[in-house]
């Protein structure tokens, strides 16, 4: 450690000696410096922020004025204490914000006032951005000379300084006879410049702030009672940033494989025993224990314990992980018992088996690990391991997930965000072959999906191909001896032909997926009720299509490029309306053994899963239109077919609905 880190964590704490006259002798914030913020970087009500180095709550209470939802990580005890009694109802962690665990839900502000330069200049940039959101905003307060201000003045701010904190107690505290008067608190700059970092846009540990060139908007401002002008200026992230996840295949030594093999037991380890101290505490009544606290006894104090010493063996990032991902874990068990997480219930945090077949530890920037030259990827107390880059990472990576699958491979996913203008680049939106295409999607069992236009698409049916082998491969595990090196043999060959099955669907719907967005504006699918669907007789067959994974995969890929996706409602009747502009009829349900019928309306045959596909072109594009006109969020559930009523689920709510609007006179008549 250098004599310059030295002094700045044997000054950083210094303040703590003496919260309460700290609290009386330091002048507060211009609250104009806040109302910039908020319009900058949106801190306003309900917005999330994470404060470094709060203190005892000087710019905690503007914040919480403005409704934020506020958590402040303070290193002293005491200035914790003083924070708690403003604010009673913010949360104030006593720890240091290098050793803090990051909570699962990300902050759409991180805001340091006065404390950015104490903290680690290794970490701080990089672990700010890992708590930021996508498009989340970095903001710094510093003091500078902003109005003309010299050393002499410097010099004299620090007398004031001096002079409040002039006589010490028996105890080593301070306390003041001035109290820090008014004139004295003019005396002190309170300048502040902000500085927004957005997440995936960097810059290297250590590195300097940027300076004006680098600043995209500038607010100046002055505080009647401060006297000097103010500055706050960020940098803002553009929209159209979404994260991605890309997978390489690596290839460690046996030696490494060791020590991936330590690093997996390890965090698994600080899992279960965070999750049987909360599971101990709550048995017993007691308060619940926190990130902080967690921490501090699995992992800092556990280290100290003879039986736990090995967990210093291993990185401490992927250890801290390991309890971020328990915090996820409550989380979506207490939001999905509060109804704020949709979909099936989750149950508590449950035990990790060293028996597991999957395995995963993530390392984030502040692990510095990196990726060489040469294209190895270094990981901390772990070396260079090859990787088989099929690819290029488009961006530079967040973080990288190292996993283990059930077939023995190991993988590095990299965390990477999105360059909009890169993509726009790539496939642009107004090209010429592109502009006004659209398509709309039948899925099926026999075609996979079948298009408007007409093309059918041939399903794989990778699992139906593989049954052969995979049924000869199920047998020969089960007439292992169980525990023998050879049923451990076949149990390895066997998820081999699972993961072949698996690569090969989801490399058939990534290139699908990738061909209709490329090729086309809009994409139209039908809304599938595949949990329903599976429960029947065709559940193997549905289960082997994907079709939940392919029209996620078209989603995102729509957003990333700039095209539209848009899904019809559950109940539209694609396959029971004529597609006719001038007819749509609606012909009633059909038996599935029926692949062609004419509509008696106005005379067209129609092929069953063509006639599907064009009414869901047309109901998308219909959908998509109302929500651009009239700001819809483009919920199906929620538009109308008519742009006056909702979708009929049969003629009988039609009729029903056109008897209401009639109203009571044209009935009486």
């Amino acid at each position: 450690m250098t004599g310059t880190d030295t002094d700045r964590e044997r000054l950083r704490d210094t303040f703590n000696q003496d919260a309460e006259l700290y609290d009386r002798a330091r002048p507060g914030y211009p609250p104009r410096m806040f109302d910039d913020l908020a319009e900058l970087a949106g801190a306003g009500p309900g917005c999330r922020v994470l404060e470094i180095g709060c203190g005892t709550g000087k710019a905690t209470v503007l914040l919480a004025e403005r409704d934020c939802r506020v958590v402040g990580v303070e290193l002293g005890a005491e200035m914790a204490a003083v924070a708690r009694r403003k604010l009673p109802d913010a949360t104030i962690d006593v720890a240091a914000f290098e050793d803090w665990p990051l909570p699962p839900d990300p902050f759409d502000l991180v805001l340091a006032a006065t404390s950015f330069h104490w903290i680690d200049p290794a970490v701080r940039i990089a672990k700010s951005a890992d708590a930021l959101r996508p498009g989340g905003t970095l903001a710094t307060v510093s003091t500078h000379h902003v109005a003309g201000g010299t050393e002499d003045f410097f010099a004299e701010a620090q007398d004031c300084y001096r002079d409040s904190f002039a006589v010490h107690r028996p105890s080593g505290r301070w306390r003041s006879e001035s109290g820090g008067g008014d004139a004295e608190r003019r005396s002190l700059l309170s300048g502040g410049v902000g500085h927004c970092l957005p997440r995936g846009a960097r810059r290297a540990p250590g590195s300097a702030e940027p300076d004006d060139s680098e600043k995209l908007r500038e607010f100046t401002g002055s505080d009647d009672r401060v006297g000097f002008p103010l500055r706050v200026s960020c940098v803002c992230l553009g929209s159209g940033v979404m994260q991605l996840r890309y997978s390489f295949r690596l290839e460690p030594t046996p030696a490494q494989q060791q020590l991936l093999a330590r690093t997996f037991g390890c965090a698994r380890v600080v899992f279960n025993d965070a999750l049987a101290l909360r599971r101990a505490a709550f048995t017993a009544k007691e308060p619940w224990i926190g990130a902080g606290d967690l921490s501090k006894t699995v992992i800092t104090q556990g280290k100290k314990r003879p039986e736990r010493s090995w967990l210093g063996e291993v990185s401490a990032v992927v250890l801290q992980q390991s309890l971020r991902d328990l915090e996820t874990a409550y989380r979506a068990f207490f939001d999905s018992r509060s109804g704020k997480r949709n979909g099936p219930k989750a149950g508590p945090p449950s035990f990790k088996s060293r028996k597991s077949k999957r395995q995963a530890v993530r390392f984030t920037a502040n692990a510095r690990w990196k990726i060489t030259g040469k294209g190895l990827l270094s990981l901390p107390k772990i070396g260079e391991i090859p990787v088989r880059w099929s690819r290029p990472l488009p961006t530079v990576p967040a973080t990288v997930t190292i996993i283990k699958d059930a077939a023995g491979r190991y993988f590095a996913s990299f965390v990477i965000d999105t360059d909009p203008q890169a993509d726009a680049e790539r496939w642009p939106a107004d090209a010429d072959e592109v502009a006004g295409r659209e398509v709309g999607l039948d899925m099926g069992l026999t075609h996979f999906a079948v298009l408007d236009t007409g093309e059918k698409i041939t399903s794989p049916k990778f699992l139906r191909r593989a049954e052969k082998k995979l049924k000869k491969l199920q047998r020969d595990h089960s007439r292992k001896a169980k525990g023998s090196k050879n049923k451990e043999k076949s149990r390895r060959a066997l998820a081999r032909q699972h993961a072949k099955v698996a690569d090969a669907r989801h490399e058939f719907h990534h290139q699908l997926s990738t061909r209709l967005v490329r090729e086309h504006q809009a994409v139209h699918a039908e809304t599938l009720n595949v949990k329903g669907m599976a429960r029947g007789r065709l559940a193997k067959s549905i289960h082997d299509a994907g079709w939940a994974a392919f029209l996620n995969m078209l989603e995102y890929k729509a957003e990333r490029y700039g095209r539209t996706f848009q899904r019809t409602g559950r109940t539209f009747p694609s396959s029971q309306r004529c597609s006719n502009p001038v007819c749509h009829r609606i012909d009633g349900p059909k038996p599935l053994k029926v692949r062609t019928w004419t509509c008696p309306g106005c005379g067209t045959v129609h092929d069953r899963d063509i006639n599907a596909a064009r009414n869901t072109r047309q109901e998308g594009a219909r959908i998509h239109a109302l929500k651009v006109a009239e700001g819809h969020h483009g919920d199906p559930k929620r538009l109308r077919s008519d742009g006056k009523t909702k979708d009929p689920r049969s003629r009988h709510d039609a009729k029903k609905q056109e008897a209401k609007e009639s109203g009571p006179e044209t009935r009486a008549a």
